[in-house]
């Protein structure tokens, strides 16, 4: 919404004020947790400034948001780390080669379970399929 309306001071305030966190958490976690510590920093930093920008935001645009569904797709995301955490290999890339293609196919299933339109589609799509 800050976008579309032009709202450059908020932005600019949002953005200040995500600088600002990030500076002050990476003076706090730098010298005890070094290069982890910067990425948390950042990832408060990012989580913070989307947060604000998400609050102004919604003083120019409505947004409705499905909190059954947005609960339902942190549940499938929680169901996916779960079965991650057993799938570890010696090598990293072989880790992503792994949980790239099973964490689509959980998402799928996930998708198909409560898209009553989705799962229709691809059932046609099957159908056809086997029509050839």
């Amino acid at each position: 919404g800050l976008y579309l309306q032009k709202k450059s001071l908020q932005i600019l305030a949002v953005m200040l004020t995500a600088v600002v966190v990030n500076v002050a958490m990476n003076m706090i976690l730098l010298p005890d947790y070094g290069a982890m510590g910067a990425a948390v920093a950042r990832l408060i930093a990012c989580t913070t400034s989307s947060i604000l920008a998400a609050y102004l935001s919604f003083r120019y645009i409505r947004v409705r948001i499905n909190v059954n569904a947005l609960l339902y797709y942190l549940a499938a995301a929680g169901a996916m780390y779960l079965i991650f955490i057993p799938l570890e290999t010696s090598q990293e890339w072989l880790n992503l080669v792994v949980k790239i293609p099973v964490g689509a196919m959980v998402m799928a299933v996930a998708i198909l379970l409560r898209e009553r339109e989705l799962r229709e589609r691809a059932k046609g799509l099957i159908a056809n399929l086997r029509d050839r």
